[in-house]
């Protein structure tokens, strides 16, 4: 987000990496059906900075091993929908991953108190909701992906962004446009094509605290439903590495020709002493589960809007500053019009999660 960016970087490149795998036993219960499965989630960053004509010249990328350490058809869990598989809706999966996750380079450069951001990527965020659930408090705990992420940061892995942004005394004003469609389940290429959709975001970022509301249209963003959303989102983040507690608040919005779909999340971590954390998630997610998303787009419907909460609790045990093991309960609260299908609903996971971050300041100049 411009609002982080800095002006200011080393003369020389100034790299950092950094990753993330949970080694994972995945259990998604139901009655008399269910899911076991044994997974592994997992990213991997690198960034590199320098000073370009007084500016900063920052360069991205993000990779992901999951089209290997999953199942074609992604993780299991319930009431999880985005994406699509052999050419129709996912439904109770998560998509993993594809193998370039982010790939991009973004300029920062000083005008008198501000500071113009400009930003083009070939795998990348827009300017459309809050911080993606990879970087929110829970991401080094949590295996599983948000419920909400459909209707809040689904575009956080756009195949072809370009963002422009202004920052003035921690005020942010950015604008973007990038194509819209989401990832379908060929997960080792690029899903390059026009860039047909857009978004604009406004943040505030005082010292801990970080607040954003972001609008955008998004043009036909699953392959098998041929129609836009107008997406609105808001949220409110408080992560400071001098207090225990970390944890965001987010809502979002998508309109489109059948409805209106709201989700809403609370997302926290508590820092305990050995480094241990506990983490808690509740979403209340409305969306079209019973239909899976999918909708002829002629045809005269009644969308069938089913409202699903639900609340996770996990612990996650340092063995040492980058090895942990941990585990989570989430549980539902099902209406009535999806109980026959999902009776006695639980998920679960137990993992094993290894976190590294590595930050060089000694800059090698090769101009």
């Amino acid at each position: 987000m411009a609002g982080q960016a800095s002006a200011q970087a080393p003369a020389g490149w100034n790299w950092s990496v950094g990753g993330l795998a949970f080694v994972d036993f995945n259990v998604q219960h139901r009655t008399e059906f269910g899911h076991e499965e044994i997974e592994s989630q997992n990213w991997m960053s690198a960034t590199a900075g320098r000073t370009v004509h007084n500016g900063s010249l920052m360069l991205t990328s993000v990779l992901s091993l999951e089209p290997f350490t999953m199942k074609a058809i992604g993780s299991p869990q319930w009431f999880q929908l985005g994406g699509s598989y052999l050419g129709g809706p996912l439904a109770d999966h998560s998509h993993p991953h594809d193998l370039i996750s982010g790939l991009g380079a973004a300029y920062s450069h000083p005008i008198g108190d501000a500071v113009l951001h400009l930003e083009g990527d070939i795998v990348g965020a827009p300017a459309l909701g809050p911080i993606g659930f990879e970087n929110r408090p829970t991401a080094t705990l949590n295996p599983a992906i948000p419920l909400s992420r459909e209707h809040l940061d689904s575009t956080d892995a756009s195949s072809g962004v370009l963002l422009a942004g202004l920052q003035v005394h921690g005020i942010t004003v950015e604008a973007s446009t990038f194509r819209g469609v989401g990832p379908d389940d060929k997960h080792l290429g690029l899903d390059l094509g026009h860039l047909d959709s857009w978004a604009a975001r406004g943040s505030f970022v005082r010292g801990a605290w970080t607040t954003q509301l972001s609008t955008g249209l998004i043009h036909q963003p699953e392959t098998f439903a041929p129609y836009d959303v107008r997406r609105t989102t808001a949220s409110i983040t408080f992560v400071s590495a001098a207090r225990p507690i970390s944890w965001m608040a987010a809502w979002g919005e998508d309109r489109d020709r059948f409805g209106i779909l709201d989700t809403y999340l609370l997302d926290a971590a508590v820092r305990l002493p050995r480094d241990d954390h506990v983490y808690a998630r509740a979403e209340l997610v409305a969306d079209d589960f019973l239909d899976a998303g999918y909708h002829l787009l002629h045809a005269v419907e009644v969308q069938q809007i089913s409202t699903i909460g639900a609340f996770t609790v996990g612990y996650v045990r340092a063995l040492t500053h980058t090895v942990g093991v941990g585990g989570d309960v989430t549980l539902y609260d099902v209406p009535q019009n999806l109980s026959v299908n999902y009776p006695s609903v639980f998920s679960m996971h137990v993992f094993a999660r290894l976190y590294a971050h590595n930050h060089s300041s000694e800059a090698r100049d090769v101009r």
